[in-house]
């Protein structure tokens, strides 16, 4: 009987409980209505500014920003309406520029979290791909906001787009750009998995990452995945820049915001450094302008004052003449290290960094290397590598006063990015092997070569 009572007791209690919050529930929504109906009120009220602005924070905080796209027509939107708040479509104060499968969508979440930032929800690609489009496109498909909010976008191919700080510069100069990076071997294999999803018939990514597709040769880095993840690939452009006094590639290269401090990771120099000991003082004052720590060391503790032999730059950094110091480059590293824009000098004093560099500039103020009268004259090759997933060619230069086989060997190399080691021939196609100078020097504009890489095991026995 004891058992029996309490059961009943226990189930008035549920019931009693189920009353309680329906009618509390019923209160409440009379209560948020007789609120946003008495809004307009409030406003015309002496004191309207500081209840409207409480009001107005509350609000944005409790409505959560993590979904779709927003639009005026949202509830929350209807409210902000009644209170006299207008939202417009706003250009984007920040990008997420990249790097793609670096975290970009999980960065771009936690920062929209904050009540002051909307975000597009997808990939715009304005800068990359539809920028032909017009400004105006770009702003509609941003999200609406208030006043005193920022837009942020999102889209990862601005990293490796050329064209994209330019354009964004001309958008706003003072648009900020994040950039996330991720380890560059999970970055390549996220990059991998993603793309083996949308096409099932792709190669096994060890045929890929390694070149010529044997697991245990060295690593293609002319593979997407694998060349995105080089993320120092503009520092060492900007400190070979300064060394050789490209004074156009060095403007371009820190408007890509390439870090001007950056340290080369063996001997430690950074792009103030070359430039002081090559004595180029118009780098040097670049390079200050631009924010360069001229109080950095490299790893033998020197300071970029410490390595030049110029009194007007010493005047600029602020100290005192080395006079031990000496030009000789195989000297001033303390390491056995030879940087490649030293061993094999750039041509004509410029380096190459693709389009970057404008089209229309007067190359006649440049210091450049002077060259043999009448020997300017380049000859323009067609190059690709053996086996590569990639099977399109590429354009090279080389002067034909300088047209020898280590020359187009050397070049070969850099513009594929492999070792020189690593070539068994360089044929022109369709089947002719170049061996000799002569060779080399029988070659027409236009032809097209190829370079063989060696197997694994014959890149083993030629390092024993």
């Amino acid at each position: 009987m004891e058992l029996v009572l309490t059961r009943k007791i226990l189930i008035a209690l549920i019931i009693l409980a189920g009353i309680s919050l329906y009618v509390s529930f019923i209160f409440n929504s009379c209560l948020v209505t007789s609120i946003t109906k008495a809004l307009p009120k409030w406003r015309s009220h002496p004191l309207v500014l500081k209840e409207n602005r409480i009001f107005h924070y509350t609000s944005v905080r409790v409505v959560s920003l993590i979904e779709g796209n927003e639009t005026d027509i949202s509830p929350k939107y209807k409210l902000f309406k009644e209170q006299g708040l207008q939202p417009s479509r706003q250009l984007p104060s920040a990008l997420i520029i990249g790097v793609k499968k670096g975290g970009t969508r999980a960065l771009l979440e936690f920062i929209r979290i904050h009540p002051d930032v909307r975000a597009a929800g997808s990939e715009v690609h304005f800068f990359d791909k539809n920028y032909i489009k017009g400004f105006q496109w770009y702003r509609s498909h941003m999200p609406s906001t208030l006043e005193g909010q920022l837009t942020i976008e999102k889209t990862p191919s601005y990293f490796i787009t050329k064209e994209a700080p330019h354009r964004v510069q001309l958008m706003n100069p003072s648009t900020k750009l994040l950039v996330v990076v991720r380890d560059p071997v999970t970055r390549a294999i996220s990059d991998y998995t993603q793309s083996i999803s949308k096409k099932p018939e792709m190669k096994p990514f060890e045929s890929l990452v390694f070149a010529n597709g044997s697991v245990g040769a060295l690593i293609d880095t002319s593979w997407g995945p694998v060349k995105l993840g080089i993320y120092s690939r503009y520092l060492e452009k900007l400190l070979e820049a300064s060394c050789v006094g490209d004074i156009e590639a060095v403007a371009a290269l820190l408007s890509q915001n390439t870090d001007i401090n950056g340290k080369n990771i063996v001997n430690g120099w950074t792009a103030l450094h070359w430039a002081c000991k090559r004595n180029n003082e118009e780098i040097v004052r670049i390079l200050l302008n631009s924010g360069a720590n001229k109080d950095t060391v490299n790893n033998k503790g020197e300071k970029p004052v410490d390595v030049t032999t110029s009194e007007s730059i010493v005047g600029l950094l602020g100290g005192t003449l080395n006079k031990s110091t000496g030009n000789h480059f195989d000297e001033e590293v303390g390491v056995r290290f030879s940087p490649n824009y030293l061993k094999n000098a750039p041509l004509n004093g410029q380096v190459d960094i693709g389009r970057l560099r404008s089209k229309h500039t007067d190359f006649s103020a440049m210091q450049t290397t002077a060259l043999p009268a009448a020997q300017n004259d380049d000859l323009v090759l067609l190059l690709r590598r053996h086996g590569s997933t990639d099977p399109d060619f590429i354009e090279i230069e080389i002067p034909k006063w300088k047209l020898t086989y280590n020359t187009l060997l050397k070049i070969c190399c850099e513009e594929l990015e492999v070792f020189e080691g690593q070539v068994e021939r360089i044929r022109k196609l369709p089947n002719t092997r170049l061996r000799k100078d002569t060779d080399v020097k029988r070659l027409l504009n236009g032809q097209e070569l190829e370079i063989v890489l060696k197997t694994p095991n014959d890149t083993i026995l030629h390092s024993t």
